[in-house]
């Protein structure tokens, strides 16, 4: 019997701040929030917007929660990366 195919979903995470949109991809969502790279932007508000090609959520995420995401110490990026991701069950 030949073994079942799944397919595999790729999530997408695209963050909009200051009219600029940043976009990271993995195979979970806190592998999605992981690749974005904002350069330097770091300071306002953000949209984030998580997808799986099926669903799509959308939080608007407030200036600290970004700036701790992109430009804080390795340990409150891990934190708030983890609070980020409970946000959207996809």
């Amino acid at each position: 019997m030949p073994a079942k195919k799944t397919a595999k979903s790729t999530y997408t995470a695209t963050l909009k701040i200051w009219g600029k949109d940043f976009v990271g991809k993995g195979a979970t969502t806190l592998d999605a929030l992981t690749n974005i790279k904002p350069g330097g932007v770091g300071k306002g508000r953000g949209i984030l917007v998580i997808s799986n090609g099926k669903e799509e959520k959308t939080r608007i995420i407030p200036p600290l929660v970004v700036a701790r995401l992109f430009n804080a110490s390795p340990t409150m990026r891990e934190i708030n990366l983890k609070r980020t991701s409970s946000l959207f069950s996809l």
